[in-house]
């Protein structure tokens, strides 16, 4: 809902939740925050922790790239199709028991890793393990709107979208250290302690308040509530804000290394580098939100950051037409992680506003969107040849969606 008056998007109490204000309880902020960031990006994490260890699996299991490469593959198969089922399931079921199935999951099939005996163990073991992580980044948006609101969840969730961003950026080293000196089977022990660490941090939090209402898992009521979403205009702009940008974030990594390493002639130590810098927006963006995001109107934040996405958008138009440079390719990614960074802790917070009793579903499908919104930005790079216009259409038609939806929402409230 958009105050006229203040500016200001102001989120509906849900029924049990507490308005924290701001002589509230900090620490209760950082614990969510950290949390929820940690249970986020279990599955970002789980990916890229294990990307040093593949030319030890392909030695040790007999196995050429193709199937290593699997790892990945499998593990985002596993994630995608359970994405949407762990949302209903935690509206329904509570959401620290059905975090807590869903990560004992994910440990068992970490510690099964442990033991895998051929290159096929291991990619079965890969789909459990994302089938048990599928249940992150859903469940902890959902806490936090069941726990928090306003001001006070919009500051968790941007605590949130700072460690999602520091946790890849971090995991490869983390997981070519571990390989190096304990071999690739420690990378897994880490993620089976990762988890039971998040196990004890979903243990720590408050009871589920209402009992399982095995009603809402019937097919009925669950079409309806992804009925009464994508038809809600209070949560499809929101949701397209997010998914926009994060079509483009997670599209470059499709779009841009045969591009950037072929036609720029770039080592792979020097494109690391510059797609390091998307990271680094992404943190210093989210330091940026958490300072201004309570200390401005939050529709005045979000046109701001809509209009610096809609830049960057411009940025890929003049792309398009340009000689392929660093600086044309990666400069509007960054200039969309540092904007995005201001956006999203808004823009999530508005998508659970309006549906307290469907958070999870809610969540789950905002993450559905994200990974849908880079699958298809992905999709042009196994279609068409690398070049700057395909990058430039693929990005820069995803920030544009993202930019509008998200300016449409500031300025016209919900409907």
């Amino acid at each position: 809902m958009v105050d006229r008056g203040q500016g200001t998007l102001v989120v509906p109490p849900a029924e049990g939740a507490t308005v924290a204000r701001d002589g509230g309880a900090p620490s209760r902020e950082l614990l969510l925050g950290i949390g929820g960031g940690l249970l986020s990006v279990i599955g970002p994490l789980s990916v890229t922790i294990v990307t040093p260890a593949y030319p030890m699996l392909a030695t040790v299991f007999a196995a050429p790239p193709s199937q290593v490469a699997g790892v990945a593959t499998m593990f985002f198969m596993g994630f995608s199709v359970t994405q949407l089922v762990c949302g209903l399931l935690s509206d329904a079921l509570g959401r620290r028991r059905v975090g807590l199935a869903f990560l004992a999951l994910f440990v068992l099939a970490s510690l099964l890793t442990l033991g895998a005996q051929t290159i096929g163990q291991m990619l079965a073991l890969r789909f459990a393990q994302g089938v048990g992580a599928a249940v992150g980044i859903a469940t902890a948006r959902a806490l936090v709107r069941d726990q928090l609101t306003g001001l006070a969840a919009a500051r968790v969730i941007n605590l949130m979208y700072l460690v999602l961003g520091v946790g890849p950026m971090l995991a490869p080293l983390l997981g070519s250290l571990l390989a190096e000196r304990l071999g690739f089977r420690a990378v897994f022990g880490f993620l089976a302690l990762y988890g039971a660490g998040l196990m004890l941090f979903l243990a720590s939090l408050r009871a589920d308040a209402e009992p399982p209402d095995f009603d809402r898992l019937r097919l009925g009521p669950q079409l309806r509530t992804f009925g009464r979403l994508l038809s809600s205009r209070s949560y499809m702009l929101p949701a397209l804000g997010i998914a926009g940008v994060s079509g483009a974030l997670y599209g470059q990594s499709a779009l841009l290394p045969h591009l950037m390493m072929d036609a720029l002639a770039m080592t792979p130590v020097r494109f690391g580098m510059a797609v390091t810098t998307v990271a680094v927006c992404h943190v210093a963006g989210s330091l940026s939100a958490r300072f201004w995001i309570s200390r401005i109107a939050e529709r005045r934040l979000l046109v701001a950051a809509a209009t610096l996405i809609l830049g960057a958008s411009g940025l890929f138009a003049i792309a398009a037409i340009s000689a392929p440079s660093v600086v044309g390719l990666i400069g509007p990614v960054a200039l969309a992680a540092f904007a995005g960074s201001h956006s999203y802790p808004i823009l999530v917070t508005a998508t659970v506003a309006d549906f307290p009793r469907d958070a999870g579903a809610a969540s789950a499908l905002l993450g559905f969107f994200q990974m849908g919104a880079g699958f298809l930005v992905a999709a042009l790079a196994g279609l068409f040849p690398p070049s700057a216009m395909l990058a430039a259409l693929g990005m820069g038609t995803s920030l544009a969606v993202a930019g509008a939806a998200g300016l449409a929402w500031a300025l016209g409230g919900r409907g």
